[in-house]
């Protein structure tokens, strides 16, 4: 919470503990406490904006107004004290308090604010946005039949930063957030609030590091209904190290909307398959490939020193890795089946989803898992323990079945030529991005766990991306 929101909340709870003690009773004292919560109201919406989560603390202050009003017109009829009953002001007091503690339970608990990790590399960070349209690829979601596939991307890159540099927002400027906001119901609302106000470690569009030539490329892939920012504390660290890394944004796959460059939000989101879950997932994983390769295909003309952008000629495509997460680090996996322009990849805890890899890959390749993954698949739940978990409206024990022996062939397939795994103890499926600081139901945010992630990847990329011999 900010100074001001809780200098009202504060105010909320005197003006309501004055009213049942009868403290405040006197018309002046009320009066100037009243003056005061205006005031912080006002400082509050004009310094620091209107925030989604802080309705019901809106709402408290306006009906404590409203109750103050009422009051002052009652004691002028009555040209005298006026005074509620004991029990009536008890009833209100509490009911008041519960209004309040529910409206502080949002900021504090349901929306916390999220705190990322400091990079540890010796390169400060700079980070920029690009979008391409891929007019080869039609846009399936879409009902405009003219929409052609569009891409996004966040990058991160070592950088040198000048006395005018300027950190850039976590995730939305506060244009940004007024656009995505328009578009999403009242929670998400709250939420692209909230995450507005996180600090980043990155300055936009600092230029690059002048340390080296040229930097090794890293392509990145979110889990599924995420975007590419939720990963900043791993993301950044690996740009502090040297690093360009490039963060896709998969449009209409993400809980919150894209945002294209021209202002243009992504409203819609393709929802996961409820039946038949392994084909739809094969199929809109074929889009996600495609997405990552035809960044791929675009690295050579965008790295060329014509083009005058801020990472012409500092990108080494000679180094070029990739991962993600979940649904993104089974992209990896696809995309290294098609390409071999990709080093090595990552796949952090993603059910391998896409075209059955039957004999490994040939280039190497790392399964990070979470322990709670690693414990879920490692055996097959009974028909009555499935129910337990699942009821029959919301799940299929058979199809559970298929799923659990399909995945684990895929597994055995993806690693068969040298490809290794290994697991990070006291983690969540989830804990790897933010999101389980977004919302704290996911699971617990264990940065030990992220800082142990960082150094996994750093070592294996460092092993076979940046000090890789190119054969």
């Amino acid at each position: 919470m900010k100074l001001f929101e809780i200098g009202l909340a504060i105010v909320i709870v005197a003006i309501i503990s004055g009213y049942v003690t009868g403290f405040f009773s006197k018309r002046k004292g009320a009066g100037i406490l009243h003056a005061v919560g205006a005031i912080l109201l006002v400082l509050h919406l004009a310094i620091e904006e209107y925030r989604e989560h802080m309705i019901l603390i809106y709402v408290t202050y306006l009906i404590c107004v409203l109750c103050y009003g009422v009051n002052v017109v009652r004691r002028g009829k009555s040209a005298g004290r006026v005074r509620s009953k004991l029990w009536k002001r008890i009833v209100v007091g509490f009911l008041g308090l519960a209004l309040v503690t529910a409206g502080l339970a949002v900021p504090l608990y349901l929306l916390p604010k999220v705190k990322l990790l400091l990079p540890t590399g010796t390169f400060a960070v700079g980070t920029a946005n690009y979008h391409w349209v891929d007019k080869s690829r039609e846009e399936s979601f879409t009902v405009d039949q003219s929409d052609y596939r569009e891409v996004i991307a966040k990058v991160w890159y070592p950088a040198e930063i000048g006395d005018d540099a300027e950190l850039a927002p976590y995730a939305y400027t506060a244009e940004e957030r007024r656009l995505v906001g328009k578009n999403v119901p009242f929670f998400k609302k709250a939420l692209v609030s909230s995450i507005s106000d996180v600090k980043s470690h990155s300055y936009w569009k600092a230029p690059v590091s002048s340390q080296s030539e040229k930097y090794p490329v890293l392509l990145f892939s979110p889990g599924y209904g995420a975007s590419n920012y939720m990963y900043a504390s791993i993301l950044e660290n690996l740009a502090s190290h040297g690093y360009i890394i490039i963060a896709m944004q998969h449009p209409y796959f993400t809980m919150l909307p894209a945002l294209f460059p021209d202002n243009r939000v992504a409203v819609g989101e393709i929802e996961p398959a409820t039946e038949s879950v392994l084909d739809t997932m094969d199929k809109q994983i074929a889009i996600w490939t495609q997405d990552a390769l035809y960044i791929l295909n675009q690295l050579e003309q965008w790295n060329n020193h014509e083009t005058g952008d801020l990472l012409s000629g500092k990108m080494d495509l000679s180094k070029i890795g990739m991962f993600g997460h979940s649904f993104g680090g089974a992209a990896s996996a696809q995309v290294m089946n098609e390409d071999n322009r990709i080093l090595a990849g990552v796949n952090i805890d993603g059910t391998f989803f896409g075209k059955r890899i039957e004999n490994g890959l040939s280039n190497p390749f790392l399964y990070l898992r979470s322990s709670e993954s690693a414990a879920d698949s490692s055996s097959i739940m009974t028909k009555e323990e499935y129910y337990k978990l699942v009821s029959p409206e919301e799940g299929n024990y058979e199809e559970y079945i298929n799923i659990q022996k399909e995945t684990i062939l895929r597994s055995k397939g993806v690693l068969r030529n040298g490809g290794t795994e290994q697991v990070i103890d006291n983690i969540t499926h989830q804990g790897f991005s933010e999101a389980v600081q977004f919302f704290p139901k996911l699971g617990k945010y264990n940065s030990s766990a992220i800082i142990q992630t960082n150094k996994v990847l750093l070592q294996y990329f460092d092993n076979h991306v940046k000090t890789a011999q190119i054969k």
